[in-house]
């Protein structure tokens, strides 16, 4: 199973709302004990057996548009199955630290994801989405608001996300994406 945090690379764009599946993976990678120091072009990496699952956790190094590109290198990691894809992603309708889990479906405006669906030409991985919330005001483009840092208010929101978004990943492969809904969806 690989486990994909998104984001864009460098440190210009860490702790934005863009990088919040980079939070994730990071976050694995300390509980699991999982060094991530495979270093290729596209992604970082590094493997754990976590839950009796051995586990590919990765952060792409590509910008967010051309994720399918880390994907595509990744393949031979997942067989070039999109069942054995996790995908972790902020979502910018969900409020701020929310997390939902879903196979499949679109790209719901998400160029990471759709860059992921044209690779694989599949839409059948899991998605785990953490909430960034929406630009406080209608003016402010979506795709600025996504490159900016969370504000005060939303850290802490987020912090407990990163968390709840980890122990999704965690239900997922111990007992599949039924019970990690069922877990994670009823914390609100």
């Amino acid at each position: 199973m690989v486990i994909l945090g998104l984001g864009n690379p460098g440190p210009r764009y860490a702790g934005t709302r863009h990088n919040v599946g980079y939070l994730v993976v990071e976050r694995l990678a300390e509980r699991w004990h999982v060094a991530v120091t495979d270093r290729k072009p596209t992604y970082a990496g590094g493997r754990g057996l976590v839950t009796g699952c051995d586990c590919y956790l990765a952060i792409g190094l590509t910008f967010m548009n051309l994720t399918g590109r880390a994907v595509s290198d990744l393949a031979n990691k997942m067989g070039r199955q999109a069942a054995n894809l996790v995908v972790v992603q902020d979502d910018i309708d969900l409020p701020p630290g929310k997390v939902r889990l879903k196979s499949g479906g679109g790209d719901g405006g998400h160029r990471g994801v759709r860059s992921i669906i044209a690779t694989l030409g599949a839409k059948d991985f899991v998605r785990v989405k953490v909430g960034v919330g929406r630009p406080p005001d209608d003016r402010i483009d979506v795709a600025d608001f996504v490159l900016q840092r969370f504000t005060p208010e939303e850290k802490p929101l987020v912090d407990q996300g990163v968390e709840r978004a980890a122990d999704a990943v965690e239900v997922l492969l111990r007992d599949g994406l039924l019970a990690a809904q069922t877990r994670i969806h009823g914390q609100g």
